[in-house]
């Protein structure tokens, strides 16, 4: 499965370049929550954080990353943009372009800048959730390959739909 999910992040790489594959990615991820029954409190494509998602009494303050390289570039401003909110604040980064595809939701409390290897910053996983994202994301990605093919306008107006259903 993580090779047809390689193949399927390879191709929407190669279609939208760095910039948009990181918003799609963020997306992506957006939808992996919804699928996990959080509710998306706020959703900006620029800006910090990324998404705020509550689930149960839990709420996450997410700063998505996504990489070309073996290292993913985590600035101060990331950090900080996550660090004010008081419960669970994640720098979640997707592997890709390694072959395993996977997400890492690091606890941006025990992160510092710099570019970091993926070893690294699974140190600092929140496991548990993280192990959902990945059990849900390539169903996610399946389901939302041809959306994600138009772009990240037509992704996200589905996206907003989906979250303003579960409110």
């Amino acid at each position: 499965m993580r090779t047809k999910v390689y193949s399927q992040l390879e191709k929407l790489w190669a279609r939208h370049g760095a910039q948009e594959f990181g918003k799609i990615c963020q997306i992506l991820l957006g939808f992996c929550l919804l699928r996990l029954g959080f509710k998306i409190q706020i959703f900006q494509l620029s800006g910090r954080p990324d998404m705020v998602a509550i689930g149960g009494d839990e709420k996450l303050a997410i700063e998505v990353k996504t990489q070309s390289s073996a290292e993913a570039a985590i600035k101060d401003d990331d950090l900080e943009g996550v660090k004010e909110y008081l419960d669970s604040s994640i720098i979640a980064v997707l592997s890709y372009p390694d072959l395993d595809c996977l997400w890492v939701l690091a606890k941006a409390d025990e992160l510092s800048p710099g570019k970091w290897p993926i070893s690294f910053l699974k140190q600092h996983s929140i496991g548990s959730l993280e192990d959902q994202v990945n059990e849900v994301f390539p169903h996610v990605l399946e389901e939302r390959l041809e959306l994600a093919t138009l772009g990240t306008k037509v992704l996200y107006e589905k996206l907003s739909e989906e979250k303003d259903l579960t409110r």
